[in-house]
């Protein structure tokens, strides 16, 4: 049996490892990518211009950090063959996209960087450096 001697102490809260509200689930994020490659493979032409192709999740988090994630690929202006792949996280107040580029080439630079396994760790140190940039402003 656990006595307490003071009850009018103050509680501390703990800083929580687990906190939802910081937390990207990676899972979701992997299913974004899949759709965001399935878009690229039909929709990213070097040689003439087509519609940006803009993937996004919500985040439902109760207190949460930001307010969704955006997967982005464009086309230059000025040539049909670069294309600008971007990952961006809304900010949960004001609604202010950051943005980071991820990968710029042609179509097929675009589609490996999307399915090597090695990207994930890169879009996931970049989404946590977007996170951190969130709580900052």
């Amino acid at each position: 049996m656990i006595k307490f001697l003071n009850t009018n102490a103050k509680i501390i809260n703990m800083n929580n490892l687990n906190n939802p509200k910081d937390f990207i689930d990676m899972e979701k994020v992997k299913k974004l990518l899949s759709d965001v490659t399935r878009r690229a493979n039909y929709e990213v032409c070097d040689d003439r211009y087509y519609a940006p192709i803009n993937e996004g999740l919500i985040n439902n988090a109760y207190n949460k950090s930001y307010k969704s994630i955006n997967f982005m690929i464009s086309q230059d202006s000025d040539k049909f063959s670069g294309h600008m792949l971007e990952v961006a996280m809304v900010h949960p107040k004001n609604g202010m996209p950051f943005r980071r580029p991820l990968a710029y080439g042609d179509k097929k630079q675009i589609l490996d960087f999307l399915e090597n396994k090695d990207s994930l760790k890169i879009i996931k140190n970049d989404l946590t450096a977007i996170q951190e940039d969130i709580k900052n402003s």
